[in-house]
This record gives C-alpha cells, structure tokens and sequence, in this order.
C-alpha cells in the first residue's frame, strides 16, 4: 500500500519465496478458502483488484541478497524509507550485480 500511496501504479515485486509466489496467484476461490493463509491472501487480492499492475516474480535466492539485507535491517519492526542505499544494502547489491552480470 505504501508504493500505492506514492503514486505507483506499475509494481514489479521480486520474492525468493516460491510458496508465496504460487499461494498469490491462487485464482479458484474455493482452493483459496481453504488455504492455510486465506484471510491474508484475500488482503493481498483486495490490495491487487486496485487500478494499477503489480506483476509478482519469484527470484532465485541467491539474486536477493540486496532484500535480505534490507529484511535484517527492518527486523526490530520499524518501516524505513532510505532515500540512498544503507551501506550494507550497497555492498549486498554489488554482490548481487557481480551474480546477474
């Protein structure tokens, strides 16, 4: 919702979870009831259904030391907004360049 409220109507989200991937794009909404994460999954559509793209993509691991990262920065439970790159997240994302090419 954050990139919503920010004007972004064309998200790409990367992930290197696979169940998460598969569990969102659970189109029959029988098999999606009877998920074990139903309610946050109906959240996840409610927030998808609005007037933009947002285009979910499973991302090997190894190409996400950049999230990872940033995952353990945020682990205390407060939102950040970097407006340049923590120097961690800078070294991670040259890990990840030299990875990809």
């Amino acid at each position: 919702m954050h990139a919503w409220r920010l004007g972004y109507r064309n998200i790409t989200c990367k992930t290197d979870c696979m169940e998460a991937v598969d569990a969102i794009n659970i189109s029959n909404m029988r098999e999606l009831s009877l998920h074990v994460h139903k309610d946050k999954l109906l959240q996840i559509h409610n927030i998808l259904r609005k007037n933009w793209r947002v285009k979910i993509v499973h991302i090997p691991r190894e190409w996400n030391t950049v999230a990872d990262c940033l995952d353990h920065e945020g682990a205390n439970g407060l939102i950040k907004e970097f407006i340049t790159p923590p120097p961690l997240a800078l070294e991670a994302f040259l890990q990840d360049l030299a990875i990809v090419g």
